[in-house]
């Protein structure tokens, strides 16, 4: 029973999180895929780049901010004896799924294979290591604190 208690704090927190960071930036990342379907390629390699940040924004641009009631919220869930009708669901179902379903790693998340290829490819192509790396999203956050847990990277 703790293990499941610590899963689903867990993903409150993943969804406290999301609604901090990525809900103040979800327009920007909108502007960005806008520009990146502006630049022509028929590479299979950089159209599945373009692709894997398109279903990316997709998904950002449904987080939402942190609800202001979050707290309290959680702190009824707490006071129930963490009962599942209490447990507070802090973001569109959609997301709060994948959160729930995702596996659990200490390991930094790795790039969607799709962004891995494109770099890859742009690699080859010489563009340089740190922008490739950019582009597939693994220095995105980089110097970012995150409620003072530290700034987050994506593993490439």
């Amino acid at each position: 029973m703790k293990r499941i208690v610590e899963r689903k704090a867990g993903v409150l927190l993943a969804e406290v999180l999301f609604g901090a960071i990525l809900a103040p930036v979800a327009g920007d990342f909108g502007t960005f895929q806008t520009e990146l379907d502006r630049v022509p390629t028929s590479d299979a390699a950089l159209a599945a780049g373009r692709e894997s940040w398109r279903s990316t924004v997709v998904l950002i641009q449904q987080v939402q901010p942190v609800p202001a009631d979050a707290c309290s919220r959680i702190r009824a869930w707490v006071d129930s004896g963490y009962a599942d009708a209490a447990l507070p669901i802090l973001q569109p179902a959609p997301l709060h799924e994948l959160l729930a379903s995702a596996t659990e790693s200490d390991e930094p998340d790795a790039a969607p294979p799709g962004l891995r290829r494109a770099a890859a490819r742009m690699r080859e192509l010489g563009v340089p290591k740190g922008q490739a790396r950019r582009f597939a999203g693994a220095t995105l956050f980089r110097g970012v604190d995150v409620l003072g847990f530290g700034s987050l990277e994506v593993g490439t």
